[in-house]
Formats: structure tokens, sequence, C-alpha cells
């Protein structure tokens, strides 16, 4: 069973196909493999921003909900050693939640939680992807939820595959938006119209 291809050449019977045939072929495969690859990077770097983007969304929620259910301030901030606070906007290298030491709600470098009470740590993510986060108050490189789940400043976290600093898409560049008060956290990808990061 098969296919087979015929040639009468010159009186005999030969079986395959040209030289031409085949480096046609290879032509058309070359330049379907040449459009398709791109395609497929771009949905692998979208894959990864919103599965990063899904770990920081929920480990906000988690924060919110921690601090309402302990009546306490829950901090979560940017870390590099899975203990501390690296008060730093940058939160490629990983982030932690945690109940602050003194009930602080100002993430400077080094800060630690409160007799041990790390409620969750992420390490840090993969793929050359940048997280960033930009405090639009004084409360230092960090979200902190109060007691009653609310924030004391508003902010924007920003999730970027490498592709995004050159040619930024809805799929290579996803935001959280933070609501100052409510502490209200709503996502939205590049070039959303409503208020697209």
């Amino acid at each position: 069973m098969g296919i087979h291809c015929f040639f009468n050449v010159g009186g005999l019977q030969r079986q395959g196909f040209t030289l031409i045939e085949l480096l046609v072929g290879m032509a058309i495969a070359t330049i379907l493999l040449t459009m398709a690859v791109p395609a497929y990077r771009a949905t692998i770097d979208g894959s990864r921003v919103s599965s990063e983007l899904d770990a920081l969304w929920s480990d906000m929620a988690f924060a919110r909900m921690e601090a309402v259910r302990q009546g306490l301030n829950v901090m979560m901030c940017s870390s590099r050693d899975g203990r501390t606070c690296s008060g730093s906007g940058n939160w490629q290298d990983g982030w932690i939640v945690m109940l602050p030491e003194g009930g602080a709600c100002t993430a400077n470098s080094g800060l630690g939680a409160n007799n041990g009470a790390l409620l969750r740590t992420r390490p840090a993510i993969h793929g050359g992807d940048t997280v960033s986060y930009v405090n639009a108050g004084s409360g230092g490189q960090g979200v902190c939820f109060s007691r009653l789940g609310t924030t004391a400043a508003s902010g924007v976290m920003v999730v970027n595959s490498p592709a995004a600093q050159s040619a930024p898409s809805m799929f290579n560049r996803q935001c959280l938006f933070i609501a100052k008060g409510v502490g209200n956290v709503r996502a939205a990808r590049y070039g959303d119209a409503a208020g697209g990061c």
C-alpha cells in the first residue's frame, strides 16, 4: 500500500520523484515553516506571560484574603532570597507574601516577615521575561493590603516577554492594575481599549 509515481522515460518505467520535484517540495515546506515558527513562538510567549500574570494575580488575591481573614496588614513584595523584600520594582527574581515586621506597609529593602509569618513565596521567573511594578503612591515597591482588604496606593504591574521590548502585542505584554482604596485588581493586555498597558 502506498502512493507510487511511475514515469515512462525512453520506454522504461521508473518509480520515484525527480530532483526538481523534490526541490520544489522542500521549498514549499521551507516557506510554510518560515511562516509557522514565528506564530508558534508568539503563542509560547503569550502562554508564558499569561501564566506569570495569573500567578501574580493569584498571590494578590491570596494576600488580600489573608489580610481580611487575619485582621492584619499583609505585604506582597519582590524578593531575591525568598525571605525579605528586595525594595526593587523588578519582580522577575521572585516575590513573597508575608505579615511584615511591626505591621509596616512600606516594602523597604530588607523588610522581613513578622515572627516567621512568611505566607507564600514565588521563585524567579524564566524565559527572559520581566515583571515590573510601578506604585503611584509612597508605599514603597510592594503591595500592602490592610485588614479591610484595601490598599493605600494604586499601581500597575507589567509582565513583558523579551519580544515586547521591540514589538509589544496583546500576547507578550500584560498588566495588573491595582486600585487605591478598594484594593481591586484588574488584568489588561497591551492595546486594550479599556485601559491597556
